[in-house]
């Protein structure tokens, strides 16, 4: 089968044998892989996978070969093939309003923005939360998730240009991450998804209420920043890091099961779907990776076979 692999910190087509699949796995005939930032983080060395695999990719769409179902998966690594073996825990029927290329681009972003937003911030419907990153994978699917459950969202973006694409997906409001979004919003928050990191740290401190919750997933700004503690204190304030893929199996599982369980009948009505930014043939991998380097992109790039 053809592969992509990671050979001293580049991407290079190869062929492997076609895998095998544990009792607990099934083989998956991949039909389109979505593109995420982690992967260019393994890429470069800054992001080993946790099974030691050289193919990186975290999420797939195509043929489960057991029962010949349209499906997508999410996965420790491994998506960049065209075959993959999934945890069948980790399986997703493909909603049948969805295209392979759109049902690929769904489990990372819609699991990671269930797993913070709604299960570890337990966001309700009312409350404000900010999204950074609005026009990234992540970010676009948090927008639709959160107004599904009545949500009111800000966004924030690089670029003034991005504004209206996060409006028009729902959002109430978005601003430019670069002015001092801190002042702009205090203490106006509930949540906040955060990307960025280090840079906009006390800002994010600063937007958030009495009681508000800030949901550390990226550290694109970096991972080292000051802060004054009785900020939290004095707020109440809750600080949770977490990461899709540090979570062991049965802990996927059951995020799955429960962001199913929110927002099946969303997908069905196509009210929730992934945004695709764009579409690359697996000879074009380094193009397409090189556009989400960018930060150009709107919602996800994907490979189809």
């Amino acid at each position: 089968m053809k592969c992509a692999q990671i050979v001293d910190g580049k991407i290079q087509i190869a062929h492997a044998p076609i895998p095998k699949p544990q009792s607990f796995e099934r083989l998956i005939k991949v039909k389109a892989f979505a593109i995420n930032r982690v992967d260019i983080l393994q890429i470069e060395g800054r992001y080993n996978s946790p099974d030691g695999s050289c193919i990186p990719g975290l999420e797939v769409a195509g043929i489960d070969m057991n029962t010949g179902e349209e499906v997508c998966s999410l996965l420790a690594s491994g998506g960049y093939a065209e075959y993959v073996c999934a945890h069948e825990d980790h399986i997703i029927a493909k909603p049948k309003s969805f295209t392979l290329l759109e049902a690929a681009a769904l489990p990372e972003a819609m699991i990671t923005n269930y797993m913070n937003i709604f299960k570890n911030a337990k966001a309700a419907s009312g409350e404000t939360v900010l999204i950074h990153g609005g026009t990234s994978g992540i970010g676009s699917m948090a927008i639709q998730m959160a107004k599904l459950k009545g949500l009111r969202v800000i966004t924030s973006i690089g670029e003034d240009h991005k504004k209206n694409l996060c409006l028009n997906l729902g959002a109430d409001s978005a601003i430019n991450y670069h002015s001092d979004f801190g002042q702009l919003l205090k203490n106006e928050v509930d949540v906040v998804l955060d990307i960025l990191g280090a840079e906009h740290f006390e800002k994010n401190i600063s937007c958030l209420k009495i009681g508000g919750r800030l949901c550390l997933i990226a550290l694109m700004s970096g991972s080292k920043a000051q802060l004054n503690l009785a900020s939290v204190l004095m707020k109440n304030l809750s600080i949770i890091g977490s990461t899709l893929r540090s979570q062991n199996n049965e802990q996927k599982r059951d995020l799955i099961k429960g962001a199913l369980r929110e927002f099946s009948i969303h997908l069905a009505s196509k009210k929730l779907c992934p945004v695709i930014d764009s579409i690359f043939l697996f000879s074009d991998l380094a193009a397409a990776i090189d556009r989400v380097r960018s930060r150009k992109h709107f919602g996800k790039v994907v490979i189809g076979f």
